[in-house]
C-alpha cells in the first residue's frame, strides 16, 4: 500500500514537472516568434 502511494505521488510530481516544462517551451516559442 505504501509503495503504491509513493508511486502515485511520484507520477503526479513527474506529470507536473512535464507540464511546467512544456509551458516554458511554448512560452519560448512565442517569444522567438515575436
Amino acid at each position: 500500500m505504501t509503495y503504491h502511494l509513493f508511486t502515485h505521488i511520484a507520477l503526479i510530481h513527474t506529470a507536473r514537472n512535464l507540464d511546467r516544462a512544456l509551458n516554458q517551451v511554448e512560452t519560448g516559442k512565442i517569444v522567438v516568434a515575436a
